[in-house]
């Protein structure tokens, strides 16, 4: 080793250029115990992918009230990172891994029948760089979540979806309401949009065909 290599502080000012410890050892004095120490154990990992996508604290149970439907009845389409815990009993559906969602499926062909869920909640990426640079998926066409979403909701069940574009329903689950929503004074505000799907009637004529 080289006395460019050796470590020194203010204090070692040996004419030999050697760290006082090693000057020590030179005259026959024991070794001076460490003042501190530290063990770690290092290995090499893949750091979790990030997962973006949260409603605000406090929203989805301010939702299920206004929906008037119970958490466990609820399909979470687009449900980014939202942990089971979050969801109040929901069903979370995405189409990223990484995330864990309880459903891996494709918000635009859900994999359930007509008529299964008592509402759906979506909460999809904002924009194309959004699909693309934070959840590396095709942006979904808003109107086309909405339509998939309104064939699997039950005759008078809620679909919810919260975007910045406010877009017309399908004619089976017409517009309802329209609440802002946003996460305080800094932050942008979206639309929360609620279409409701019409119930049938006692004699719906597809019944009689």
């Amino acid at each position: 080793m080289s006395a460019n290599e050796i470590v020194r502080t203010p204090l070692d000012k040996n004419l030999n250029g050697l760290p006082r410890e090693s000057m020590r050892r030179s005259r026959g004095c024991p070794p001076s115990p460490p003042v501190l120490w530290s063990a770690v154990e290092l290995h090499q990992s893949t750091p979790p992918e990030p997962c973006y996508g949260r409603y605000p604290k406090g929203f989805l149970a301010w939702a299920l009230g206004v929906l008037r439907v119970a958490g466990r009845e609820v399909l979470h389409v687009c449900s980014g990172g939202m942990s089971q815990a979050e969801s109040l009993g929901g069903t979370r559906l995405g189409l990223r891994a990484a995330a864990a969602p309880d459903i891996l499926a494709d918000g635009r062909s859900l994999p359930f029948a007509d008529n299964t869920w008592g509402a759906v909640m979506i909460d999809p990426p904002y924009s194309v760089e959004y699909a693309e640079c934070l959840y590396g998926v095709e942006y979904p066409r808003p109107s086309h979540l909405i339509a998939e979403a309104a064939r699997v909701v039950r005759p008078g069940g809620a679909v919810a979806m919260l975007h910045y574009l406010v877009m017309p329903g399908p004619k089976e689950a017409p517009f309802e309401r329209l609440f802002g929503v946003t996460q305080g004074l800094g932050y942008r505000i979206r639309a929360w949009t609620i279409y409701r799907k019409g119930s049938r009637s006692l004699f719906d004529p597809q019944d009689l065909s």
